[in-house]
């Protein structure tokens, strides 16, 4: 109870049964992309009777799915309220772009599709002045009131981001992520048609190896491997999990034993499930929670 008590006192939420509220209809304009970008957010509980400022979770989706994903299969509206209001996290907003159906959340070899470039020089930027957002960075040593998850490829996308961009996010959370290697993943369940495509139109052309012309330096193992240990303790903190019944729980393992061979402050679980929407929807009280944590570490003052 008084660990309930605190963070309500701390985030200002409420012992009443309130409910946030979700809006799908919301679009950012990017120049970048020639294109609006849809999005879906989640406001917590408190939101429209308060001026609080609040922390912030961008949440990403999984391949050939959109920014409607974590809403509707994974029932974010009403597990969030349950996590809010029991105390199991704080309140926070979330935030779910539209990920193209599948970009890997990454600007393409030939600069056609720049979503990286959009997502940090657009995206963040426009949703953060858009609403409530609590300061980024409350003192030189504190990181920011943001963190991101995923699954699928939104896993990949998140950690891809967190490695690129470590000082952006307060932590990071993947679920089933798609931390592949390509010629394997053509021995998984996956439509070859769609995946040729999809890698072609990202990372260039086939190779012989069986792999494409520019994947290799966007392979999250291969960034692991090439970072130092400087880099490394850059990271936030990291929670990666899979289901034991998953085709992708082989690129988890390698990923989890990198990031613990080079001491990265990591947490790694393996639960009972596959790569479907029920397992998905069982973990948002695990990222709601975990990013949660990471929030109140860094908050300073009341």
């Amino acid at each position: 109870m008084k660990k309930l008590l605190f963070w309500l006192i701390i985030f200002g939420g409420s012992l009443q049964a309130q409910s946030g509220k979700i809006i799908t209809t919301n679009q950012v304009k990017s120049d970048i992309l020639s294109r609006a970008v849809d999005y879906a957010v989640y406001l917590p509980p408190s939101y429209d009777s308060s001026q609080r400022h609040y922390p912030i979770l961008y949440l990403l989706h999984g391949a050939w799915d959109d920014h409607l994903g974590w809403v509707q299969w994974g029932d974010l509206h009403r597990l969030a309220d349950a996590s809010f209001q029991s105390g199991l996290a704080p309140e926070m907003i979330v935030v779910m772009p539209n990920g193209l159906v599948d970009t890997f959340y990454q600007n393409s070899f030939d600069g056609k599709i720049r979503y990286e470039d959009f997502f940090f020089e657009e995206f963040i930027p426009e949703i953060e002045s858009r609403y409530r957002v609590m300061p980024t960075v409350q003192s030189p040593k504190a990181r920011p009131f943001r963190a991101i998850a995923g699954q699928s490829m939104g896993g990949y996308g998140a950690l891809y981001f967190t490695l690129k961009h470590p000082k952006m996010f307060n932590a990071v959370y993947t679920s089933s992520a798609g931390f592949i290697d390509i010629p394997r993943i053509y021995t998984k369940p996956f439509e070859k048609k769609l995946l040729d495509h999809a890698f072609a139109k990202i990372w260039g052309k086939p190779t012989t190896s069986g792999s494409f012309e520019h994947f290799r330096p966007n392979s999250i193992q291969f960034m692991i491997e090439q970072m130092n240990t400087e880099q490394i303790q850059s990271l936030p903190p990291v929670f990666i999990e899979c289901g034991d019944d998953d085709y992708l729980l082989d690129g988890n393992i390698e990923v989890a034993t990198l990031l613990q061979e080079k001491k990265a402050t990591i947490e790694f679980r393996i639960f009972d499930g596959g790569h479907t929407p029920a397992y998905w929807r069982d973990k948002v009280d695990n990222i709601l929670a975990f990013v949660g944590a990471q929030f109140l570490l860094w908050h300073t003052s009341p």
